[in-house]
């Protein structure tokens, strides 16, 4: 899914706006206690095998697919790209989308909603599966205007996957 990158933010109540993390774009694939990491382009990441097996025994499901990031978070929770590349940290799995959820296709439902029923998956323990959350109309350009260094992921409220390509955007701070 490319991203459309806009050179200001913007405001409206139909978007959600989310930090982006800079690392590895992937699909984690659980089925009961394992897990397969692919990236976009159909590769799975073996190298991060122990990332897999801690979101299969973390994610509260038997079955389902969550796209996110895997990246290498610094004290200060920003990401650490070239920790990642060279593998100096154990990395994090960032979700934030749910796809399917115990053979159920989410993603012709609003991602909302996928995000609502992904929250609910993700334990609030210390774990490597993070959930990343969004954040609503006015505070996004407050973010984007006092932290110049992050980039913005947005998003429609209702929009389901099949659309999201032509309705997703980047801000760059």
């Amino acid at each position: 899914m490319s991203l459309v990158r806009i050179p200001d933010p913007f405001d409206h109540p139909d978007w959600l706006f989310e930090l982006k993390y800079d690392g590895f774009r992937a699909l984690a694939h659980v089925e009961g206690h394992r897990c397969t990491l692919v990236s976009r382009r159909g590769h799975v990441f073996t190298k991060f095998s122990l990332l897999a097996e801690e979101i299969a025994h973390t994610v509260q499901a038997d079955r389902a697919v969550l796209d996110g990031e895997i990246v290498c978070l610094g004290p200060d929770g920003r990401t650490h790209f070239y920790d990642l590349l060279f593998r100096r940290e154990w990395p994090f799995f960032s979700a934030f989308d749910l796809f399917s959820h115990e053979d159920q296709d989410l993603r012709g439902r609003p991602l909302i909603e996928r995000k609502r029923q992904l929250h609910q998956l993700i334990p609030r323990t210390n774990s490597r599966l993070l959930y990343v959350d969004h954040i609503e109309a006015q505070a996004s350009v407050y973010s984007v205007k006092r932290v110049r260094a992050i980039l913005i992921r947005y998003a429609r409220h209702a929009s389901a996957l099949a659309n999201r390509r032509s309705n997703s955007a980047t801000v760059c701070g």
